[in-house]
């Protein structure tokens, strides 16, 4: 009943309302269905996203890019990483 309150008075989606719990083989996914609604802005705030992580959200970010959607990524330094690295990185 809340959600429908909150729904009505702010006009929010209700899928912004939904809580998932997501593991390694389903995060990345919905990860990418989120990033492909982008309009205007994406900011990435982890510490843990490493190179190869990176790599393989490139394509999305390039369509992202190419849409005009600005990209902020803040991640750990590389050397602060064990074997995989990190950046922080502005598309």
């Amino acid at each position: 009943m809340l959600a429908q309150l909150f729904r009505r008075s702010t006009g929010v989606s209700p899928d912004l309302l939904d809580s998932k719990l997501f593991d390694d083989k389903t995060f990345y996914p919905a990860l990418i269905k989120d990033l492909n609604n982008c309009s205007s802005e994406l900011i990435i705030e982890s510490p843990f996203i490493t190179r190869r992580r990176l790599q393989c959200l490139l394509p999305t970010l390039q369509k992202l890019k190419d849409r005009k959607v600005r990209i902020i990524i803040n991640t750990k330094d590389p050397h602060e990483l064990t074997k995989s690295g990190g950046m922080r990185h502005t598309v």
